[in-house]
């Protein structure tokens, strides 16, 4: 087509060989990808046409325009456009290709670890957002997410009956009004072929493939389109204690136990506090108690503080917190132990121990709090251990605390509460630990909506433009003899834009 289109006029032996050997070529194509003809049938019947729809009346249209012109001898049109339908239909089973490509990525980290972390949307009333989080073990729901119509499939259901119905009214139109009757086909040939954009098959599946790879290498995997578009619309992501600081990046550099204290009564009682609050700190504490041989004990009427927890163990009233909320239940800390990183305890107001405590920041957690920050992304601390503050994250992380909502302490223990009944679905699963998974699964979903929302537009308005560049030039003056030539470098040059938008799903923001 490159070839001949920018010739002289050929002789009419040519113009049969020409022509000939293109629909010959084009047929070869529609056998190639018959399921995808036979799907463009099945919609249309269905009242569900799709891009595979216009990829069948393209060709359709492209193979009926060369048999008119080698039947009638009309070559009025030159080479008919049989080498860009063609094209529709490899781009159409190329789209294919990488959107299996992109589910096999997505099954392939969905599966390889043996209990995976479920993301959840849902909407926590106890401060009124729709909020994202982790839930260990949740993975139902995925699949169907996984498989739900994408935004491509969504747009081209609606736009695939507009661009085919609006091909043949403009080609009528302009063969019956300039008296071109003979010359109709060519002109259908050449509309409905410009309305099947190359990209139409990979609108998202390319940025998702995209996405699906880049996620991968850090053990996260999106639920495709309904996945993302979950969370995209969520209000901000939950921040728990383990997210900030695993339990082997906290350690006890020190313990001040007061006199007539025991050190295993210390440990033991600031060890059932603190497992009964589930903070972070629990299996630190947990493990420096099952090392001294004591075991845990029942804390009955446990209640949550601002910066502390109490409860009643044995008789006893027991409090566990940082030095301000000692303070502010009236126990007198001396002078030279109002530490600020330290759990200090107390039995019947009276301080007996003080275990001082070491955070070590993670860079994974660090990366992942800025990635999230510069996503726009709120972030909803719901955590438990006292010990981590707003001034001391912003020590460890450098992060602007003014980014961070801190929720009031029994926000924080029920949006962190993973036993809780869960109506949320699952958006995406975590293969691996830790917060940096979770973070490029929420921005991973943010990017891949918006690009392949850009994607999916482009699509579409060049469909459109390409409609309208074909009627406008067989409106002036019929289509002339490099008609097929420019169509398809037309078509080439806007999957060539489409890859460049779609591309942007694999970079970070």
């Amino acid at each position: 087509t490159f070839s001949f289109g920018g010739r002289e006029t050929l002789s009419e032996r040519d113009y049969v060989v020409a022509t000939g050997v293109l629909l010959i070529l084009l047929l070869v194509s529609m056998a190639i990808g018959i399921e995808q003809m036979i799907e463009g049938v099945t919609r249309l019947v269905r009242r569900k046409p799709g891009y595979e729809t216009l990829n069948l009346f393209a060709c359709l249209a492209a193979a009926g325009g060369a048999i008119y012109a080698i039947a009638a001898k009309n070559f009025s049109a030159g080479l008919p456009y049989c080498a860009a339908a063609s094209m529709a239909v490899t781009a159409g089973l190329w789209g294919e290709k990488v959107h299996y490509r992109a589910f096999t990525e997505t099954m392939k980290t969905a599966t390889s670890a043996s209990m995976p972390q479920g993301v959840v949307t849902e909407v926590a009333e106890e401060i009124g957002h729709i909020v994202t989080r982790k839930i260990p073990g949740r993975t139902g729901g995925f699949y169907n997410r996984l498989v739900s119509e994408d935004i491509a499939e969504r747009v081209y259901r609606t736009a695939s009956p507009i661009l085919l119905v609006a091909s043949v009214v403009l080609a009528l139109y302009t063969g019956l009004s300039k008296g071109r009757y003979s010359d109709i086909p060519f002109y259908l040939a050449a509309i409905l072929t410009a309305a099947a954009p190359l990209s139409a098959s990979a609108a998202f599946a390319y940025p998702f493939s995209a996405t699906a790879r880049r996620l991968r290498k850090t053990g996260a995997a999106v639920a495709g389109w309904g996945g993302a578009e979950d969370l995209f619309t969520s209000d901000g992501v939950s921040v728990t204690d383990d997210d900030l600081f695993p339990t082997e990046n906290i350690a006890i550099s020190g313990v001040r136990v007061f006199d007539n204290v025991s050190p295993e009564r210390a440990v033991r009682y600031t060890a059932s506090m603190i497992a009964a609050s589930g903070s972070g700190l629990a299996p630190l504490f947990t493990r420096l108690a099952s090392r001294q041989g004591s075991t845990l004990m029942k804390v009955d009427d446990f209640t949550c503080y601002e910066g502390g927890i109490g409860g009643t163990i044995h008789g006893d009233r027991v409090f566990t917190g940082n030095a301000a909320f000692m303070k502010l239940m009236g126990i007198r800390i001396p002078p030279n132990l109002n530490l600020k990183n330290a759990a200090f305890t107390a039995v019947n107001k009276r301080l007996i121990a003080v275990f001082i405590l070491e955070y070590v920041p993670v860079k994974s957690v660090q990366y992942a709090l800025v990635a999230l920050l510069r996503h726009k992304v709120r972030l909803f601390f719901a955590v438990r251990d006292f010990g981590i503050m707003p001034v001391m994250l912003e020590q460890k992380y450098k992060i602007p605390v003014d980014d961070v909502e801190y929720l009031p302490i029994r926000s924080s223990y029920e949006l962190s509460d993973t036993e809780r009944a869960q109506t949320g679905r699952v958006a995406a699963l975590l293969a691996r630990e830790g917060l940096l998974p979770f973070a490029e699964a929420v921005t991973g979903a943010r990017r891949l909506r918006n690009t392949a929302t850009a994607a999916t537009v482009f699509s579409v308005l060049s469909a459109v433009v390409g409609l309208l560049i074909m009627f406008i030039i067989s409106w002036i003056g019929g289509a002339v003899v490099s008609g097929a030539a420019n169509l398809a470098f037309y078509m080439l040059a806007m999957f060539v834009a489409f890859l460049f938008i779609g591309g942007f799903a694999k970079y970070q923001a």
